[in-house]
């Protein structure tokens, strides 16, 4: 393929993806469930999603210098650059199954000779946010398990994914025999050994503070809605949703109905009120991913993508 057919073969794949992305935005929004102008909204309501909006800001800034940092040893790239990366990454990963638009569309910034590090980068900064997701979430189970009564089949359920937690964990305890592996994964641990523990620990720091970004967003977004809830609620709540989420293949336009769903049920144990858990999280969703996702898709628009090796 000639460079003329590259470039042009680049911007026909950047038009499928805004017009995919957008397509199914509108979808979503014109066949969505429920109403935002049913709810009891207020001045206050404002100041709270005008402070979810920052805390949105501060979530996407963390998740650019995570990236950066695990970049950092195959190529030094500027702060800005990776905030552009992530949010052209997240506006791809709306369109194609658990997000793999993000692993592709990232390494664009970078010179082609270093596309497969950075692959393998994207995917261990994802499995650095998906171990501490399953953490709290172990943590959020411990706590819902002496709130609830169960029957004893969500009782198996409940031990059976404690299990496969545990398996999980204990495979990131053996990177070496992993990083021996064929594939993105086994790429992705062989790329974390040889990485500075240094760099590792401010991955970690960083996906820490993005998971506390967002069980405060959805803390916020109850007292928004009128329905506020205690933070300790919010964690044990939103750290199920998050945690079952991560065994359930989807979209990502289809989390909003996912985590919805999910949280109707584990909220159950602290509200009755459906219609206010299920507008929480939508709006987590939108304000988070949606709003990201089209200023990202002006990024890639304009995104110069590096077609020669260095």
């Amino acid at each position: 393929m000639t460079m003329g057919h590259s470039k042009q073969f680049i911007r026909v794949l950047k038009i499928l993806i805004l017009v995919l992305s957008y397509g199914y935005l509108y979808y979503h929004f014109s066949h969505r469930s429920f109403s935002i102008a049913n709810l009891s909204i207020s001045a206050n309501s404002f100041f709270f999603l005008g402070f979810t909006l920052l805390l949105m800001a501060v979530n996407w800034l963390l998740e650019a210098k995570k990236w950066q940092c695990l970049t950092q040893p195959i190529e030094t790239i500027s702060w800005l650059t990776a905030l552009k990366a992530t949010l052209t990454g997240l506006t791809a990963s709306v369109i194609t199954p658990n997000r793999v638009g993000d692993y592709v569309s990232r390494m664009w910034v970078l010179e082609k000779s270093n596309y497969s590090q950075g692959v393998a980068a994207t995917v261990l900064s994802s499995m650095v946010q998906t171990a501490i997701t399953l953490f709290f979430g172990m943590i959020a189970l411990l706590q819902y398990l002496s709130f609830s009564k169960l029957t004893h089949q969500t009782m198996y359920l409940l031990f059976g994914s404690l299990l496969l937690t545990g398996l999980l964990l204990v495979i990131f305890l053996l990177p070496k025999w992993l990083s021996q592996k064929k594939g993105k994964i086994g790429e992705a641990f062989y790329f974390a050994q040889h990485l500075p523990k240094t760099i590792m620990l401010k991955a970690f720091i960083f996906g820490i503070l993005r998971y506390g970004i967002f069980i405060i967003q959805l803390w916020l977004l109850f007292y928004a809605v009128e329905a506020p809830l205690p933070l300790s609620a919010v964690f044990i709540g939103m750290g199920l949703v998050y945690g079952v989420s991560l065994f359930i293949p989807s979209v990502s336009l289809s989390e909003p109905a996912l985590r919805g769903g999910l949280g109707i049920g584990f909220f159950a144990v602290f509200t009755h009120n459906e219609s206010v858990v299920l507008s929480a999280i939508v709006l987590l969703w939108l304000i988070n991913v949606a709003l990201p996702a089209m200023i990202g898709s002006v990024f890639l628009w304009k995104m110069e993508i590096n077609l020669k090796s260095r």
